[in-house]
């Protein structure tokens, strides 16, 4: 069946792969088709989808955090009066299990880009009086909801697209982003993230994950109850607190001490942790948290295929720089601990280059990932001078999706999500990472403020790309201004 499918208007290259995500954790991947919304505009929050039966439809509607609504259109057009002509014309055998005497029923009336005030909406109602409509209306949980969406025209000055056509929809719904799922016990997306806001959290840091997003990511990552999700750069847990909202059992590292010894107190006074978090929202807390170098991973090297999924935020340098085991201490020699230190002793680290993480990161979870497990992660990127092979590949990996995030003019990162397809093979990973790592040794290396990216010479730009020192003379503000387009392409 074919519905309107209605998007939040946020994380706009988001929203497909999150449903595809979805639809295949509920194993109807190969049923959902998509058409383009109404104008072709890619960013337009309606789009078309066909998935198999009204079950799929509250399901998608059940857990994806982007999605709005899903209504079964009974007419569309580009003004009300067409609108009035479609709904006349649809098969009185379509309406008729819908609009009988013994059902309750009520319409919604609402704008995108636009506001109606309450003389408008009954207006609206009021002019669609010619509808058979049998039924008792309900306010409060009636049988049957059916909306009344109108666009804006483009000639508004609303911050909205000025190519979304104006339309006008009139549907019945059949799942609703907002509302609970009494069939399998889930709480609204929508509710889930008020549940889990960063602002009623106990336990945070400078990089912990928006609420959202993290519930992105572990609907991208194919969580459920059944699943063991990993986090390598765990830092206050966000990504697994997510992940332990759907069921999952987590387990997480991270270089930084303080994953596991507690060092903060709340604003009551008590000390509080990673595992804090967990016990705040009744979620079981890790199976493990350790403090680990992902560079050298203390798990045994015969440990293979043992998780779902991989999820988390690598640092690349956009709010924290990434840190490996290292230093002057390690080159001076074996580094030996004397047993009155192990208690409190911390080991040196030194900076943890950007692709060298990710390197790792792929090839660590090609390792413990199960067949069909997938790896989530954010990777940064400069805006205008990104390119699809910036992204790490791994012989053993499939690249699923790759959705950007705009951060600002210049910055940007992108949610990659992997999905496991072979058996891990280390000497073809090793001659796959050569060989990338070549390839990388041609090209151009950018500052962007903290974080960096590599600029390849297929580029229009490679040639008249300068490093030079931001306005503040501050090594750490360096700029890319590629010669002759002053104030466009310049980073930070």
């Amino acid at each position: 069946m074919w519905l309107l499918c209605v998007f939040y208007h946020r994380y706009l290259r988001f929203r497909r792969p999150e449903v595809e995500s979805i639809a295949k954790l509920y194993g109807f991947e190969d049923e959902i088709e998509w058409k383009e919304p109404a104008g072709g505009v890619e960013d337009s929050p309606f789009w078309y989808l066909k998935v198999p039966n009204e079950e799929a439809a509250q399901n998608l509607a059940a857990r994806a955090m982007l999605i709005k609504g899903l209504y079964e259109l009974w007419g569309e057009g580009k003004d009300h009066e067409e609108l009035k002509a479609k709904l006349r014309a649809y098969p009185e055998d379509k309406q008729a299990p819908y609009i009988r005497e013994d059902t309750t029923f009520k319409i919604v009336v609402e704008g995108f880009g636009c506001a109606l005030d309450l003389e408008e909406q009954l207006d609206v109602i009021r002019d669609l009086s010619f509808m058979k409509f049998k039924g008792k209306v309900r306010l409060s949980n009636p049988e049957h909801e059916f909306w009344y969406i109108q666009t804006a025209d483009g000639n508004r000055n609303n911050g909205m697209d000025d190519d979304i056509p104006q339309r006008v929809y009139f549907g019945r719904e059949v799942g609703r982003g907002n509302r609970n799922n009494s069939a399998n016990k889930t709480t609204a997306p929508r509710q889930l993230i008020t549940k889990l806001a960063l602002k009623d959290r106990k336990y945070l840091g400078p990089t912990s994950m928006d609420t959202e997003m993290s519930l992105i990511m572990a609907n991208q990552g194919l969580v459920c109850e059944r699943s063991w999700v990993y986090d390598p750069f765990v830092g206050t847990g966000s990504v697994l607190v997510a992940a332990a909202a759907f069921g999952a059992k987590t387990m997480g590292s991270d270089i930084d001490i303080r994953c596991v010894r507690p060092d903060k107190f709340s604003k009551c006074g008590e000390k509080v942790s990673l595992q804090s978090n967990f016990l705040q929202y009744g979620f079981a807390p890790p199976v493990g948290v350790l403090r680990m170098d992902s560079h050298r991973p203390a798990l045994r090297k015969d440990l293979e295929c043992v998780f779902d999924a991989v999820i988390c935020d690598p640092p690349y340098g956009m709010r924290a720089g990434g840190r490996k085991s290292g230093g002057r201490k390690f080159e001076a020699g074996p580094y030996v601990i004397r047993e009155e230190q192990r208690p409190s002793h911390i080991p040196s680290t030194q900076p943890y280059p950007m692709y060298e993480c990710m390197d790792d990161l792929l090839d660590f979870s090609a390792r413990i990932l199960k067949l069909g497990g997938r790896l989530v992660y954010f990777f940064p990127a400069a805006v205008d001078l990104y390119e699809d092979q910036q992204v790490p590949q791994h012989p053993a990996l499939r690249l699923v999706s790759n959705s950007e995030q705009v951060l600002s003019t210049y910055r940007a990162r992108r949610l990659i999500t992997m999905e496991k397809v072979g058996d891990y093979d280390r000497e073809e990973a090793l001659k796959s990472r050569r060989q990338q790592e070549g390839v990388r040794s041609e090209w151009k290396e950018v500052s962007c403020g903290t974080s960096t990216t590599l600029v390849s010479p297929s580029h229009a730009c490679f040639d008249r790309l300068e490093l030079c020192i931001g306005p503040a003379g501050d090594p750490r503000m360096e700029m890319a201004v590629p010669s002759g387009k002053p104030g466009r392409n310049k980073y930070w």
